[in-house]
């Protein structure tokens, strides 16, 4: 009997630890996970900002079928998007994130996927309220390097490009230059990139000198 007993916990217990993993495979929606879009800060801002000189390159860009287009852009942890209305006239959205991310368009929504939680929000292009959010699909990865990678968006007759050189970056939408980073913009972008190549052109001219002067002071001891 105790036999018995023991058998059919044990197998209760394997039939539990085959059926834990698959729950945990099940992911929740953002809907269950606690203030998660609250903590991002989500809000509207004031946009003073001088396309011909931006400060900074963007993430992401996209456009919509009716001549509406958006950048994101990072500055510190504040993340932002800005709309710009086919009458040039522009909104800012701005939140909180510390991860990874990127903006797309579809129809009258921002697409915004965050890669530290693996989720992604919806809110309406023009009022910024939220629409909905949920978890992103294993497929995210590829998603959100392909938004951050791509140089060209085209949506009906709207058409941007990316122009981008180590010294120099900007969008044009239908041929004409919509965007261009300023040079402060495109120096704090390359300068990550530059200081480890600095860095060791340094290292490699003070061993030069160091021989140099080793090899100096060795042919005066001889002489």
């Amino acid at each position: 009997m105790r036999k018995r007993r023991l058998q059919t916990i044990i197998t209760l217990i394997g039939v539990l630890c085959l059926f834990l993993p698959l729950c945990a495979m099940v992911l929740p929606s953002v809907e269950n996970l606690p203030s998660h879009l609250e903590q991002l800060n989500w809000r509207s801002e004031k946009a003073e900002i001088d396309l011909m000189h931006f400060p900074y390159i963007p993430n992401s860009f996209a456009v919509t079928s009716d001549g509406y287009w958006a950048v994101a852009y990072q500055e510190n942890t504040h993340s932002r998007i800005l709309l710009v209305a086919p009458d040039g006239s522009t909104k800012q959205y701005a939140f909180e994130t510390e991860g990874s991310w990127a903006m797309d368009i579809a129809g009258k929504e921002f697409i915004i996927c965050l890669s530290r939680a693996d989720t992604y929000f919806a809110a309406d292009l023009l009022t910024g309220q939220w629409q909905e959010s949920c978890r992103l699909s294993t497929e995210y990865g590829d998603s959100l390097w392909e938004l951050k990678q791509r140089r060209t968006v085209q949506q009906g007759t709207y058409r941007i490009i990316a122009h981008e050189e180590w010294n120099s970056y900007r969008l044009e939408l239908n041929g004409k230059t919509i965007l261009q980073v300023s040079a402060l913009g495109i120096l704090l972008a390359r300068l990550p990139y530059a200081v480890p190549f600095l860095l060791s052109f340094l290292l490699c001219f003070a061993i030069y000198k160091n021989r140099k002067r080793l090899s100096s002071q060795a042919k005066n001891r001889n002489s």
